[in-house]
């Protein structure tokens, strides 16, 4: 078959890939969960990010961060903002090539086991690191810090499979953000506080810093956070996707705010906009992390009959660092408020477990995957029409 057809063929298929692709676009940026790229997607992508770094533009992207401290953190425009950062970076990429787009880490997958994750290894993010140290191995194998410690070696606050902080579990994430109907102001400031801020603070050393993109995970639990920011946009029988106000953080706001990473909050208040789909994680992708703190067998077993094993409870995420939040610039009295709801509702819900009680907030999980089953079986189904409509054409 001509190549030329093949790639056309693959870009016809993603375009079907979700119905949320605006009808305008072009070209769809699909957004997998980094464990659901083949080795081929995961090599090209980064090598894209090594060809942005040799032509002396990674730290571009560093310093905008780093100059908006008070701008998009703790603020209305902190999801907007780093939408439009990501969609600028990921643009970035594309000039290398075309095919690459930015993954997510959905680091909910492993949150009662952060240091475990299968992103710690050679094939991802770089694996057999000690804390502090230069990564030894791996795609990052040799990276250096831009802007911030220039010429240091990329590194990070944690050994890998030591005990850290775990992260949000998405019985959380889902039960009592996501599915809640709330303001923006009141959802945003809760994902920021609650599941945003413990990830950076946990990966530490540049991660816990405002030049934090020096390390390419901070690209992936973006993506992340912004799918987050989506799901809750999603919700049948809302609005979501058009709210916007700042009465979290005591201010006005409008969907004209300006971000400095290049956007007005209009410009990406829906992710359509940007061509952008963000692919639900596999079975696999599910079946390597720590939901439930058992094997990764019992994951995998569970993940392939369409269930998660339901948690004999759920360990919160530890307070973030006070030097973390002197780093960043943040509200510490907000951010020990929502801290301590949080850990409310783990509790309530530990309790709640403890009784048996069917969780409503499970079954988003068990959704998850089969909303992804039927996503492929329809790809899947019209990869054969195209495939024969296309051997008709040869």
């Amino acid at each position: 078959m001509n190549p030329k057809l093949l790639i056309a063929l693959t870009t016809a298929l993603s375009l079907f890939a979700s119905s949320d692709a605006a009808s305008n676009c072009t070209k769809t940026n699909l957004r997998k969960e980094i464990r659901d790229l083949t080795h081929s997607e995961r090599a090209a992508l980064f090598a894209a990010m090594q060809s942005v770094k040799n032509a002396g533009d990674w730290g571009t992207f560093v310093a905008t961060h780093m100059r908006a401290s008070a701008e998009a953190h703790n603020t209305a425009v902190f999801l907007p903002w780093h939408r439009c950062f990501l969609s600028k970076f990921e643009q970035r990429l594309q000039q290398v090539n075309p095919a690459v787009t930015i993954p997510y880490w959905d680091w909910s997958i492993d949150s009662q086991a952060p240091s475990k994750s299968l992103i710690w290894t050679d094939d991802y993010l770089g694996g057999n690191f000690v804390t502090d140290q230069c990564l030894p191995s791996g795609y990052l194998k040799g990276w250096k810090n831009e802007q911030y410690n220039a010429g240091t070696c990329l590194a990070r606050g944690f050994t890998v499979n030591e005990t850290v902080s775990t992260f949000a579990h998405p019985a959380v994430i889902y039960g009592s953000l996501i599915s809640k109907p709330t303001p923006f102001s009141t959802f945003a400031s809760g994902l920021e506080d609650n599941c945003h801020n413990i990830v950076h603070d946990t990966i530490g050393n540049i991660m816990s810093t405002m030049a934090s993109p020096n390390d390419p995970v901070f690209y992936f639990h973006h993506a992340f956070i912004d799918k987050l920011w989506h799901d809750w946009q999603a919700q049948p029988a809302t609005t979501n996707v058009n709210k916007y106000d700042g009465a979290a953080w005591g201010t006005t706001n409008s969907v004209n705010d300006y971000c400095s990473s290049g956007c007005t909050v209009k410009d990406v208040l829906s992710i359509d906009q940007l061509c952008v789909v963000y692919q639900e994680p596999s079975a696999f992708a599910i079946s390597t992390g720590s939901i439930d703190m058992g094997s990764n067998i019992d994951n995998q077993n569970s993940a392939q009959n369409g269930t998660i094993p339901i948690p004999t409870s759920i360990i919160p995420p530890n307070p973030v660092s006070d030097k973390f939040i002197q780093n960043m610039g943040l509200n510490a009295s907000s951010i020990r408020s929502h801290e301590a709801n949080f850990k409310a509702v783990v509790q309530n819900l530990n309790q709640a477990i403890a009784n048996g009680t069917n969780l409503s907030e499970l079954p988003s999980i068990h959704n998850r995957i089969a909303s992804n089953a039927q996503q492929f079986a329809k790809i899947s189904s019209l990869t054969f029409a195209l495939i024969a409509t296309t051997m008709l054409l040869l």
